[in-house]
């Protein structure tokens, strides 16, 4: 019996797939890469928080893959110095 990432990995192997995932998705490669690189920094929520101005709150639910919202995704960003895209896909298909 497959487990459920075995099953997510095999399915997103698929580009259509992988690209209506992403479209759907709380969490996007872009919010992965800014919670695994705080986590690699040893920074704390509230250090980012103050540091990037995003609510804490907003912070804690972006890190539980509860909530992102692009705006706050976007502070972080530039806070961390990362680059990424000015583009959120479903920030995109809900205007």
């Amino acid at each position: 019996m497959w487990t459920f990432k075995a099953y997510l990995q095999a399915k997103c192997a698929d580009p259509g797939f992988l690209d209506q995932y992403h479209e759907q998705c709380t969490i996007c490669p872009k919010t992965v890469l800014i919670i695994t690189t705080i986590r690699e920094r040893g920074l704390t929520n509230e250090e980012m928080a103050k540091g990037s101005g995003v609510n804490l709150e907003h912070l804690e639910l972006l890190g539980s893959a509860d909530q992102c919202i692009f705006a706050d995704a976007q502070k972080l960003g530039q806070y961390l110095n990362l680059s990424l895209s000015d583009v959120c896909k479903k920030e995109n298909r809900n205007s």
